[in-house]
């Protein structure tokens, strides 16, 4: 088991390259199915529409659509429940939660991690609407606030928060991360708000894998809407980008409260490797000379 599939977020596009690699990828169109790639895209699909599933719940679905297959419903539900504990609980796809009662015996449930639903999203199988009507209590940052990003974005939404690109790339490996950087400095020079210098790495070297995903939503729509605002230095597209971001995140809000906090906290937890400070942040609320004591 891999401590670090558990812990952050950051180790995502390695078990993606390590499971599209077993059973084939989103793009996979020879004839002969890699073995067991039907059975997990089976499980990770179910459990992205019904949450607290047992094996038995699953696999009554394959028997219900074949009943003329000679294989018993047992038989398939022990397959599924050795697939799941052999290959999806160890890599962090899958998660137990509360036993069912049924009759006198407590029975398994299975939720998808953030890395099952990553994972079901990179592999084009799932109606984001669904996960998201799904698991917003888990994750009531992202998949709890969908109708406000859909308000702001239009039908494009799932591309502007940067959900389906994170499933296929993982957090840094997007140009959005790759360039934070230099677009920054662009946009520093047009406006009177900016950025951390590479907080979006940094960010993603703590906590757990949870906020880390929320916040990696946030940081992707910030730095969506700054792409979006540098490609004119009118300033009537900074405020409307800073319009949008306070729309998403509304000022002294909890959410901007938990979002200032994170941003921080990462910044503390890693203030060794932040060697140079470009502040002078709209979204943060913060003055250099503040944040600069933290390194000192």
């Amino acid at each position: 088991m891999n401590f670090e599939y558990q812990t952050n977020l950051k180790s995502y596009p390695f078990l993606v390259k390590e499971l599209d690699i077993i059973y084939g990828g989103p793009k996979f169109k020879q004839k002969r199915l890699p073995k067991g790639r039907k059975r997990l895209i089976q499980i990770l699909k179910h459990l992205s529409i019904y949450k607290n599933s047992t094996c038995k719940d699953i696999a009554k679905i394959e028997w219900d659509n074949d009943l003329s297959t000679k294989v018993k419903l047992k038989s398939i539900t022990d397959d599924i429940r050795k697939f799941i504990n052999e290959k999806l609980i160890p890599k962090r796809l899958v998660i137990t939660k509360e036993p069912k009662k049924i009759g006198n015996k407590k029975i398994k449930t299975y939720d998808l991690t953030i890395f099952g639903i990553l994972y079901i999203i990179h592999m084009d199988c799932v109606n984001l609407e669904n996960i998201s009507r799904n698991y917003k209590e888990e994750h009531p940052l992202v998949f709890g606030r969908i109708d406000i990003f859909k308000k702001v974005f239009g039908k494009n939404y799932s591309e502007k928060i940067g959900i389906e690109t994170i499933s296929n790339l993982g957090i840094e490996k997007t140009y959005r991360f790759l360039d934070l950087d230099s677009i920054l400095t662009i946009f520093n020079q047009v406006s009177s708000g900016a950025w951390i210098q590479g907080i979006a790495g940094i960010a993603m070297s703590h906590n757990t894998w949870n906020q880390q995903f929320s916040y990696a939503i946030y940081i992707h729509i910030l730095s969506s809407l700054i792409i979006e605002s540098i490609s004119s230095i009118h300033r009537g597209n900074i405020e409307s980008m800073q319009n949008k971001w306070q729309e998403i995140v509304p000022p002294k809000s909890e959410i901007d409260k938990w979002f200032k906090e994170f941003a921080k906290d990462a910044l503390r937890a890693n203030k060794k490797q932040v060697k140079q400070l470009k502040i002078l942040n709209d979204f943060l609320k913060q003055k250099e000379p503040t944040l600069a004591k933290t390194y000192q």
